[in-house]
């Protein structure tokens, strides 16, 4: 089974993956080949095909994909296991009781983080506090302890950070376990284009490095709230290395760098059960953070980082056989 991105120009001999958010595409007839889908390709895409995944065992739950333009949840959804045993997760926190709204219960630094975002982020992008129940339970550490942190996960070589095509879910359900184990509080912000402008393929968030490329319908990462050393403030910030090698990055920074501000698009923070957004169309809202629902997707974020660490491996090697290091 072949991982694909379709934003690249050697792309004859693969299936058509042009598909929505929440609905996979069919895969061709055995033997019988389609023609790739143009309508998003982009020129100098560093990614192409050419790393098989052994993924037949791993068949499983149906999964939804991440990346309108990159990967298709055909393969994704192959490698989610049906009833694979997540580790137990060092969790802070209980599944709050339903119906208790976040709104009254929400901390007031993460009610304020909101409302600061939404300004910062100007008359495009809406803010939703999409979190039901007792809200970010955990430790508010300081910037420095969180630098500390973020350290730690980004040189994690378990979770391929510079692979940029697809697996934002996966590479953030893990750093928030991580963040969780550390016994600070977690949530995910998820960007997303708007519904509206789905359908249109210049509608996209996009981010390259040298190796790998990507253009989503959405990004997720986790976040954190911590104080400021200098100043005491306490402040949202996201853990995203795939964003910035260096340091985490405050909210409205870590969607400047990948967001145009030419389409709409609405900017959920959410428990960081939630492991990927609902597809077009689909029921959404707030809801109350599950701890069983947290720990059901560690196994597949796992295997899937594992996946792609494969994969960036081989577009690294081929990256610098092009570009010899001087």
């Amino acid at each position: 089974m072949a991982i694909i991105d379709r934003n690249v120009s050697e792309t004859a001999h693969l299936p058509n993956l042009h598909t929505s958010p929440g609905k996979a595409p069919e895969a061709p007839p055995a033997g019988e080949q389609q023609k790739p889908d143009t309508d998003e390709k982009e020129p100098g895409a560093s990614f192409s095909p050419g790393k098989e995944l052994a993924s037949e065992k791993k068949q499983g739950a149906k999964e939804q994909d991440g990346s309108l333009s990159d990967f298709s949840s055909t393969w994704k959804s192959a490698l989610k296991p049906g009833a694979a045993a997540a580790p137990e997760a060092a969790l802070s926190r209980g599944a709050p009781e339903a119906g208790e709204k976040n709104a009254k219960e929400a901390p007031a630094q993460l009610r304020q983080f909101q409302a600061d975002l939404k300004k910062e982020l100007g008359p495009r992008a809406d803010v939703n506090l999409q979190m039901e129940g007792a809200a970010m339970a955990g430790k508010i550490p300081t910037t420095s302890e969180l630098n500390d942190l973020y350290r730690q996960i980004r040189d994690d070589k378990s979770i391929p950070w510079e692979f940029l095509g697809e697996g934002c879910y996966a590479r953030g359900h893990v750093a928030a376990d991580r963040l969780m184990k550390a016994g600070v509080n977690v949530g995910k912000l998820f960007a997303k284009v708007d519904e509206k402008e789905l359908d249109n393929p210049q509608s996209r968030l996009k981010a390259q490095n040298k190796v790998s490329k990507g253009s989503w319908w959405y990004h997720t990462a986790p976040f954190v709230m911590a104080k400021d050393d200098a100043t005491g403030k306490v402040e949202g910030y996201v853990i995203d290395p795939s964003m910035n090698r260096e340091r985490p990055m405050k909210a409205k920074e870590w969607v400047d760098a990948m967001w145009n501000k030419k389409f709409p698009i609405d900017v959920d923070v959410n428990h960081p059960d939630v492991y990927e957004p609902p597809g077009k169309g689909e029921p959404s809202g707030p809801a109350p953070f599950s701890s069983e629902r947290f720990k059901s997707n560690i196994e597949h974020a796992r295997l899937t980082n594992g996946d792609y660490t494969d994969v960036l491996a081989f577009e690294k090697e081929k990256y610098y056989k092009l570009h010899p290091p001087q």
